[in-house]
């Protein structure tokens, strides 16, 4: 059997928490475990298991029962069928047994649909910065082209960005 990896923080617990950061288009993956990771800001949740998940489908009705037969007209897979097997058999499954799936969806989610993940603050990349690498590189772009008007607009854009109240020191 595989040792299980150690966290590449602390190298003394098992990583249960995988990390990718891409930051000025370069990847870093890291494995940490759930203390380095609730250290780094990453917001760690905590755990549930797969029969927790499941409950929903064992617990259902018996296979006699109306909603088993239920079929989804692309695949002909019959929601009798995915309570044994655990699995959907194409994405038309998902609004043919919308009914059954959502209790069971909302219970292992807590939200029935699809938000998509973001970083926690410590992690946000800062806005301001992200937007003057754009500028700068449209500004080489610009100086590269011979595009000296544009260019005098990005880089008075980009002072702005910097120094949003105004360069220290010069007062008129």
């Amino acid at each position: 059997m595989a040792k299980p990896r150690l966290c590449d923080v602390c190298h003394e617990h098992p990583a249960t928490v995988h990390y990718t950061e891409i930051v000025n288009n370069k990847l870093t993956k890291f494995n940490l475990c759930e203390n380095c990771a609730r250290e780094k800001g990453l917001g760690v949740a905590s755990h549930f298991s797969v029969a927790e998940i499941l409950k929903g489908l064992t617990e259902a009705t018996p296979e006699e029962a109306p909603e088993a037969q239920l079929t989804c007209d692309f695949c002909g897979l019959s929601f009798g069928r995915f309570k044994k097997v655990g699995r959907l058999g194409c994405p038309h499954c998902y609004e043919t047994f919308y009914e059954q799936l959502e209790p069971i969806l909302s219970d292992v989610h807590k939200n029935t649909e699809h938000v998509g993940k973001s970083p926690s603050a410590g992690a946000m990349i800062d806005t301001t910065t992200k937007r003057l690498g754009e500028l700068n590189r449209e500004l080489k772009h610009a100086v590269e082209n011979e595009e000296y008007e544009r260019a005098a607009q990005l880089r008075d854009e980009i002072k702005q960005l910097e120094h949003p109240q105004g360069p220290a020191g010069n007062e008129t």
